[in-house]
């Protein structure tokens, strides 16, 4: 995704009023030149009566889609804001192409930086997020936090598999760790828990398997073949298939509030 266009001191005076439908907009002589090459957004407002835009009750953000010289092709009522008449006798006028909300919330986050994306679920012995596709080579981090009544293990699944598709390698501080295969899921995450804080990176190779490497926060210990706190487990979901749903449950079915976080890379 690209940014729009920029330019410094982009404020310009609007030739005459005009109604709230109206696209085709003159400018004053010789101050199309004073903005950038389209498309951005404008901030349109009455100047006469307000000098900050903000304070104009009829305050219009529109869309530049095309300039011919002093001309401005326009898009009305762009980011929340409504068309509204601008034709108020004696009133002047103004636009200014500055920073709009549409440029952080969207554009910029769009471009070299990451697509957030959260969910949760109450009282439940698990989590699923479907409608995922992990694209190849990208590194997907996780962050996962539930809390319950009853301790018990965390189990992660992928495109809901129960079959023993998952090879998993505990370690503890830096130890080799031993390897186990889970029949179900990747093997339970720190039975003795009542509160889960996991982190964890998921990647998928194009055309190979789903790598992934977790770690649990905290300081309670645990026993058996369980990952034991402040450790880490990896291993690979032996499957070619893209993975498009992930799930987090509760290993005997206890309830817990989760709250997940994946956290995507830019792709550009």
């Amino acid at each position: 995704m690209a940014l729009d266009n920029a330019k410094n001191f982009a404020k310009v005076t609007v030739s005459t009023g005009y109604n709230a439908a109206a696209t085709s907009i003159a400018l004053a002589s010789g101050h199309g030149a004073k903005l950038p090459t389209a498309p951005f957004n404008v901030v349109w407002w009455n100047a006469s009566d307000y000098g900050d835009p903000s304070d104009d009750p009829n305050v219009e953000i529109v869309r530049v889609t095309n300039i011919s010289t002093d001309t401005l092709t326009v898009t009305r009522a762009q980011e929340g804001t409504s068309a509204s008449t601008k034709n108020t006798a004696g009133k002047t006028y103004k636009m200014i192409a500055g920073l709009t909300a549409k440029v952080i919330n969207t554009d910029l986050a769009g471009l070299g930086g990451m697509t957030l994306k959260s969910y949760s679920t109450a009282n439940a012995s698990s989590i699923s997020v479907t409608g995922l596709d992990l694209e190849a080579d990208l590194d997907y981090y996780i962050i996962l936090e539930a809390s319950g009544a009853s301790a018990d293990a965390i189990r992660i699944r992928f495109n809901n598999d129960s079959g023993g598709n998952y090879n998993t390698r505990f370690l503890r501080d830096a130890s080799t760790g031993t390897s186990a295969t889970a029949t179900s899921g990747l093997a339970g995450i720190d039975q003795t828990k009542k509160i889960h804080m996991i982190e964890g990176h998921i990647m998928k190779r194009a055309s190979q398997n789903t790598f992934w490497q977790m770690t649990a926060i905290g300081n309670d210990a645990v026993t058996g073949a369980d990952l034991p706190s402040n450790c880490k487990t990896a291993g690979n979901y032996n499957s070619t298939t893209n993975v498009t749903r992930i799930d987090f449950l509760s290993e005997s079915g206890n309830t817990f509030n989760w709250k997940l976080w994946i956290l995507k890379p830019a792709t550009s």
